[in-house]
């Protein structure tokens, strides 16, 4: 009877993290992430210019962006709005992350209160492998499950729209050298981002 419990708390916690994001096996990565981040320079709005696929974003989405500003800039705590355009309609979410999880700045943990038992489970991860606060913003999000189920994702914000692909051509080598294959991240092709 209690490995049935036990099988059934598996199985429930896995289904519960499936809507967060892709399962492979393996462990996270451990990759090196911003020196001295600073929360308050990060604030300001970000475009999503790639992402892995991942099941929380829908593949038909466009003009994708994530505003973060001032919540608590003593404790690194920052608002999100993140928003996307998706066969004609906007969609928005509102959260919070706390860019000190570990004592280590540029690891957020993002809570949005209308997703369903995502505080029980401690929040979204949110790393920040690099920026340089005015251009880029690599992101990488890995969390694991019974030791070897993880789900693992990265994102290449840029603060404008019209980002050319010579702009971010280092960051897509960082995330390559992530493990991520290149070819396979979807790409935000900015279509119809001035009705909004």
């Amino acid at each position: 009877m209690k490995s049935s419990a036990l099988v059934i708390v598996v199985l429930t916690t896995l289904a519960a993290h499936q809507v967060a994001g892709k399962l492979a096996y393996g462990k996270c990565q451990t990759p090196n992430l911003q020196p001295e981040f600073q929360a308050e320079k990060y604030t300001g709005v970000w475009y999503e210019y790639a992402r892995a696929e991942n099941s929380f974003q829908s593949d038909k989405a466009t003009c994708t962006s994530a505003e973060y500003g001032a919540k608590d800039l003593a404790k690194a705590e920052i608002s999100v709005v993140n928003t996307q355009f998706v066969e004609g309609e906007v969609k928005n979410i509102d959260g919070y992350a706390d860019c000190n999880h570990n004592d280590t700045p540029a690891w957020c943990k993002v809570f949005f209160p209308s997703v369903p038992f995502q505080k029980l489970f401690g929040g979204g991860d949110y790393r920040i492998v690099e920026t340089d606060y005015t251009t880029y913003s690599v992101v990488y999000s890995c969390v694991e499950f019974l030791g070897f189920i993880k789900d693992e994702n990265v994102w290449l914000l840029v603060r404008s729209d019209k980002t050319g692909n010579s702009t971010v051509e280092p960051q897509l080598d960082t995330i390559k050298s992530l493990g991520f294959d290149l070819e396979k991240l979807i790409y935000d092709p900015f279509e119809q981002c001035d009705a909004l």
